[in-house]
Order: structure tokens, then sequence, then C-alpha cells
């Protein structure tokens, strides 16, 4: 039988979902002597040998890493690309073991991305994307503002991407070539599914969508595009002189200074970590963009809503909390992915 080309489409969409579920954590030197031994008290030879073996190649040797829950795996975020899916260390405390998997907060930006990217893209497209010079323009000033946010923030960030130097600008300029693949692909593929994922909203609750590493999420990306986009269509004096400026500016001029610090923790994401004059005007602004941008695109969307068919996603998305939240706390492997591929604020808990 013959595919058709949607169906061909979501077959190849498939396999990239699968490699980045595999490949990315089973990337090792597989020529050399070096082969994982079975985790015990004794554990010289994980701190000998870090960045040498593979997540997936420990667990053939340690399979009851992924069940037993006196295994603990968590990520180390201030990696090496090359160190990226391969243990770092391994330690104990009391019965307890604690395994480090290498991870790269940029790496995150684009694997996580393109994970949600993907599993977003299989929802039927209602129409063409059009690029048009303002929203090419409010892709680039989004991007710019998250920039400026991180740059603000260097205090949270320096500890979180490896050897990048944030005083510098061409650090800056790697990460907007990032945020501008994200921010760009997220509009051509948020945009054209314009009816239908408005009934996804409950599935926020189990795909959270927090870059591991970072104080951004997926979404706030998209929604605050599409909020200067709106913006981008009020007259230049109203978007120039608007008195809203001037309260921000005030506000920014008030603040404090770097030694006010938030660990935000659990709040990460849409939480101010430095209470500066940069960082809380490019977050008044963040904040202004975002709610703009939410408001609108559910304005579009509500023609037509089937309250109905909106209660019955709540009720798929709560079995699916409830099914991955036991799974999560009972096997050590899915609560690792569970953080990592739904973008998770903390590791979901042990406690069944």
């Amino acid at each position: 039988m013959k595919l058709t080309s949607l169906e061909n489409k979501n077959i190849l969409k498939i396999i990239f979902i699968f490699i980045i579920l595999i490949v990315p954590w089973s990337l090792a030197d597989y020529t050399d002597d070096i082969t994982p031994e079975k985790i015990t008290s004794d554990l010289r030879f994980y701190q000998i040998n870090t960045c040498e073996i593979s997540f997936f190649e420990f667990l053939l040797n340690n399979f009851n890493v992924v069940y037993q829950d006196h295994y603990k795996i968590r990520f180390n975020d201030y990696s090496s690309i090359k160190c990226f899916g391969q243990i770092t260390g391994i330690d104990q405390i009391g019965y307890v073991f604690y395994i480090s998997i290498g991870t790269n907060t940029l790496v995150n930006l684009i694997l996580q991305s393109s994970f949600w990217l993907l599993i977003f893209s299989f929802i039927k497209r209602e129409k063409k994307y059009t690029i048009e010079i303002k929203k090419l323009l409010s892709i680039f000033l989004g991007c710019l503002l998250f920039c400026i946010i991180i740059y603000s923030e260097q205090r949270f960030y320096s500890e979180k991407i490896f050897l990048l130097d944030l005083t510098t600008y061409r650090a800056y300029i790697y990460i907007f070539f990032y945020l501008l693949y994200i921010g760009f692909f997220s509009k051509i593929i948020l945009e054209t599914r314009r009816k239908e994922i408005i009934y996804l909203l409950p599935f926020i609750y189990i795909l959270v969508g927090l870059y591991s590493g970072f104080n951004i999420y997926f979404l706030s990306i998209f929604f605050v595009i599409s909020g200067i986009e709106k913006m981008l269509d009020l007259p230049i004096n109203k978007l120039l002189f608007s008195p809203v400026h001037l309260l921000i500016l005030f506000w920014g001029y008030n603040a404090t200074g770097e030694y006010h610090y938030l660990d935000p923790d659990k709040v990460r994401g849409l939480s101010n970590t430095v209470y500066n004059f940069l960082s809380t005007v490019s977050w008044a602004y963040f904040t202004m963009f975002l709610v703009i941008g939410i408001t609108y695109f559910f304005i579009e969307r509500m023609v037509g809503f089937n309250l109905k068919n909106f209660g019955d996603y709540f009720l798929i998305s709560s079995t699916g909390i409830v099914v991955l939240g036991y799974l999560g706390s009972s096997i050590p492997f899915v609560n690792f992915f569970n953080y990592y591929l739904f973008g998770l604020t903390k590791f979901g808990t042990d406690n069944q």
C-alpha cells in the first residue's frame, strides 16, 4: 500500500524523535578498552574514567539502575559538548548512588526544542506560514530581548553555560542564533496550528517546557515573539511614547543592585534572579510581551471553542500525570527522562 505524503512526513518525524531519544545518550568511543564496571561502593573506576562511557552503554552493564530506587540519575549541565550523554561521575551518600550524566546547556536548547517542535508538528496544519518583514523583525527583537536577559543574569548563567565567557559579545552571538532557530521554527509550527492547538492546553501540566540549565520556558519564547509582533501593529507614536516605558524605566532605576540575588530553584523559568536595572527593565518588557502574546493567541482561537473536547483532553492529561508520575517515582530511568523530555522545574518525587 502506497503511503501518502503526510504519512511519510510523520514517519520521518518519528525517526527524528527516536534519534533524539537514543543517539545523544549513546555516543562514546566503543573502540577503546574501557568497559563499564558494575556499581559497588568502590567508585574509583568512574571517578577516573569521566566522559568515557555513554549513559546507555553504562545501563547495559548496570541494568538494575533502570528500576532500583536507591539509584538517582542526575544532570550535569555544566559539561562540554564532548561529555554530553556520558557518565561524569558517581557518588555514594549512605545507601543511595547519585549518577551524574553530562549535558550541555546550549545543546539542551537544540535537543529539547527539536523534540517539542516535532511533537507539536503532529497537530494538523490549518494554513501555510507566510514570511513577512514584521514577523522576522519580531523574531529578531524577541531573541535579542532574551539575550539581554541572559546578559543581565550573568551570575545565574555563568554556572550553567560551559566555558562561555558571558562578558564578551561573541558569546551572545552564539546564544542568539540558538534562540533564532527556536523562535523561527516555533512560529512556523505553532502559528499554523490555529484552532486545534488550544485543546492541548491541559498537557502543559505534563510538557512544562523548561530548558535544563536555563531560566527560560520553550513556550515563553513563542509568546514573547507573538507579543512583540502585536505591538508592532501599533502606530509609531503610541509604540514609542507610551507612558508604560516611563513606568518600566522608573522601576528599573530604583533597582538596588547585584547583591540582591534569587536562587530560582523550583520557580525557575519565570523569575528574575537579580535585582539590577537591566534585568528589571528586560524582565518587565518580557512580562508585558508575554501577556500580550498569550492573550491574543487565545482570543484568536476561541472561535468555535468546544468545552466538552477541552474537558476530554483534561482527563487524558490527568491520566498521563498519574501514570508518568507513578512510573517516575518507581523507576529512576523514567524519572530522569521525565525531567529532561518534559522540561520539569524539579525532578519528580520518588515517594510512591
